[in-house]
């Protein structure tokens, strides 16, 4: 063989033995230090993914429409939980850019934004729909402690 073509073919090997390396650590490490969260992520626990959800929460779109599944919501209670949902994310996201509260304190306010929308949502209900999205919220509590199953896949 021919120098280039020693030269070639080295240059072939390294490339591949460096795929696959990075095939085999997941091809997700970093040079230098990290330089903040991922694309499309938050700090403090409210996280994007899928559907835009922060934190393992839907956006309104997404839960409206499980909801007047999982429900049999009426339009009227569409439209009235529609206003909740969306006064809710806006609260949501001006807590999430406000630089003045962090951590415990800043998941502390969204739980209690949480906690006052879906006080507002329950007063929407029926008794039967109340019973039902009760038994729903504690399921979402019991998966976030890790006790119950996993969601279903819808």
């Amino acid at each position: 063989m021919n120098k280039i073509s020693k030269g070639v073919m080295g240059i072939a090997l390294g490339m591949a033995m460096s795929a696959f390396a990075l095939g085999q650590n997941g091809g997700d490490q970093q040079q230098g230090p990290p330089q903040g969260p991922p694309a499309g992520q938050q700090q403090d626990g409210m996280r994007g993914g899928p559907g835009g959800r922060r934190g393992g929460m839907m956006n309104p779109e997404e839960r409206l429409k499980r909801m007047t599944a999982d429900l049999n919501l009426t339009a009227d209670q569409q439209a009235k939980i529609k206003t909740i949902m969306d006064s809710e994310k806006t609260k949501m996201d001006a807590l999430r850019d406000d630089t003045s509260v962090e951590g415990d304190a800043k998941r502390e306010k969204a739980m209690g934004i949480r906690k006052d929308s879906n006080t507002q949502i329950r007063a929407v209900l029926t008794a039967d729909q109340q019973t039902k999205f009760d038994e729903q919220q504690e399921k979402m509590r019991n998966r976030r402690r890790g006790d119950g199953p996993p969601p279903d896949k819808q």
